[in-house]
């Protein structure tokens, strides 16, 4: 079992959580699971290469996890994606996922997770940063679907709780039998067409099921049925 609590390093500010949780990984052959926090990034990333804002308002963290023949990295993505959806339920606040890695709550973005895989001389470790928008009550004006459980509680939370609460909700959802189905529940498109771009060309889709490997299996409005990578589509929020 992985209990990660009692491995926590926290910082004032740092460029990226997870560039720090390579460099710790790749210079010091450090071979244990661990967790970076930061309360604030200057160079925070997310997919496609885009920047993540973070400030003292956000939680900001990554986490690694050796992979092997029981726990891939797309098997830690489902639970990271569905220890924030419980996160967020446990404080009344209901969220969905968009596929592959953000977390909404009524079409706007309150989280976000960058998933990258290392080698670490015979071992490969999966590298998680998660953002989760918690005290926040401004965003940059180009973030203008984003929103955070002050906004929507009206009330701030203790950022530390939410992390270890965050850790014990990991644990779990990465050794249940129940993962992959719970993940597709909790999917934005699974229960209506909703509009994507695939591979540039708009389509609307809907959501049948995802392999092990974290490929989509789509139905389109004309009922064809594809296999699709994550890279290939991005879905838009109607």
């Amino acid at each position: 079992m992985y209990n990660m609590n009692n491995r926590i390093i926290s910082f004032k500010v740092l460029n990226s959580t997870n560039d720090y949780l390579i460099d710790l990984h790749k210079k010091f052959n450090i071979q244990s699971n661990l967790v970076i926090v930061s309360d604030s990034q200057k160079k925070g990333r997310g997919r496609r290469k885009k920047l993540w804002f973070s400030d003292c308002d956000s939680l900001t963290f990554s986490f690694s996890i050796q992979i092997n023949k029981h726990i891939n990295s797309f098997k830690i993505s489902m639970a990271t994606s569905l220890s924030l959806i419980k996160l967020l339920h446990n404080n009344n606040i209901k969220a969905m996922i968009k596929y592959p890695n953000d977390i909404l709550v009524k079409n706007q973005k309150i989280a976000g997770i960058l998933t990258e895989i290392i080698a670490n001389q015979d071992k490969r470790y999966c590298i998680v940063g998660v953002g989760l928008n918690v005290n926040n009550r401004l965003f940059p004006d180009n973030l203008l679907h984003a929103v955070s459980m002050k906004q929507v509680l009206c009330q701030s939370l203790d950022k530390k709780s939410l992390l270890n609460s965050f850790l014990s909700h990991l644990e779990s959802f990465l050794f249940s039998d129940s993962l992959k189905s719970d993940y597709i529940n909790q999917l934005y498109g699974v229960k209506q067409f909703i509009s994507c771009l695939y591979k540039g060309s708009f389509l609307r889709i809907k959501i049948l099921s995802i392999d092990n490997n974290g490929f989509l299996k789509i139905i389109t409005k004309n009922s064809q049925i594809r296999t699709v990578k994550h890279e290939d589509v991005q879905l838009i929020i109607d």
